[in-house]
């Protein structure tokens, strides 16, 4: 290799190989693409050889950039190794974890933070880095969002959105699955009236997420013996809605309506409990997954990942 070649300017290099264009390249990494054209040039220049033949849709790669790609692999595996020893004897020797990076919905993060987190600390103190991705931010940014999600430790992510994860040294930490249904406060009850039949919900303030903007919800009763489901379809009036389950929790606590919930939420360590109404019905189905990076090189996983099943089945089963 020759000399006054930098470790950065072949990290670019590797990233715009990786992501097929100067432009995810860019959204990456936060550098400019004027830039990373300037130094990929420039790394042309000193190799004496073409890395990439522009197109208008990206970048393809030339023999002396696959082969180029897999030498800094190789030699980034090496240095990661390295890192990775010294990180576990860093450990051992009483000088503190690593970080843990964990990815979560903003209504998993609140779930975390205030549940698990708590007792996780109380086992043992572990560094906790949460970067919170709402519903509508999934939408519009999936593809960004997969073009760096190996870079967490752990992923907290509702069932509909799995399809980020596409890359295969994933594997399941945690599962839970169910359905949302109705709760409300006593005292909520006791002044607007009980709630009997999905019907009885169109008089009721409604607090639901935001899925979408209908002004009507699909409720579904369990039927006796029949193992068969009937849909009801409600008008919901004055509704309250939000991307953050928590959120919802704190205005059914509060007595502000009918709180549709999970489940496995409710109640865990709540200070007001909740009443179930309409015990027969529910709406969507959920699905929660809690992920794990399996090419992590965190030191400290293995230990959070024990801890972390422990206390979820401690609150929620």
């Amino acid at each position: 290799m020759n000399n006054g070649i930098s470790l950065d300017d072949l990290g670019l290099f590797f990233l715009v190989a990786e992501k097929g264009s100067f432009l995810r390249a860019s959204a990456y990494s936060q550098v400019s693409h004027v830039t990373l054209q300037r130094r990929i040039s420039a790394l042309e220049r000193q190799f004496g050889k073409k890395l990439f033949i522009r197109t208008t849709t990206g970048v393809i790669k030339t023999e002396f950039a696959l082969q180029l790609m897999l030498d800094v692999r190789n030699q980034y595996s090496a240095i990661k190794k390295s890192l990775t020893h010294v990180n576990v004897n860093s450990k051992e020797e009483g000088l503190g974890g690593s970080v843990i990076k964990i990815l979560a919905s903003a209504g998993m993060s609140y779930f975390f933070l205030e549940q698990l987190y708590p007792k996780i600390q109380k086992k043992n103190e572990v560094q906790i880095s949460i970067t919170t991705y709402t519903a509508k931010l999934l939408e519009l940014n999936a593809d960004r969002m997969k073009s760096f999600i190996d870079e967490y430790d752990c992923i907290f992510i509702e069932g509909d959105c799995q399809h980020i994860i596409s890359q295969s040294h994933w594997s399941i930490l945690s599962a839970r699955s169910g359905a949302f249904q109705f709760y409300a406060t006593e005292e909520y009850l006791k002044k607007h009236g009980q709630v009997d039949v999905p019907e009885d919900l169109e008089r009721h303030n409604c607090l639901i997420l935001n899925s979408d903007s209908s002004a009507y919800i699909e409720v579904f009763e369990e039927m006796k013996n029949k193992g068969e489901q009937e849909k009801h379809l409600v008008h919901l009036k004055g509704s309250v809605t939000s991307d953050v389950i928590e959120h919802l929790m704190l205005l059914t606590c509060h007595g502000m309506g009918v709180g549709l919930l999970p489940d496995f939420y409710v109640n865990s360590s709540l200070n007001t409990p909740l009443i179930r109404v309409l015990p027969n019905f529910h709406a969507q189905q959920y699905q929660v997954y809690c992920l794990r990076n399996t090419s992590s090189n965190c030191a400290s996983m293995n230990v959070f990942a024990q801890q972390f099943r422990e206390i979820l089945k401690e609150i929620t089963y």
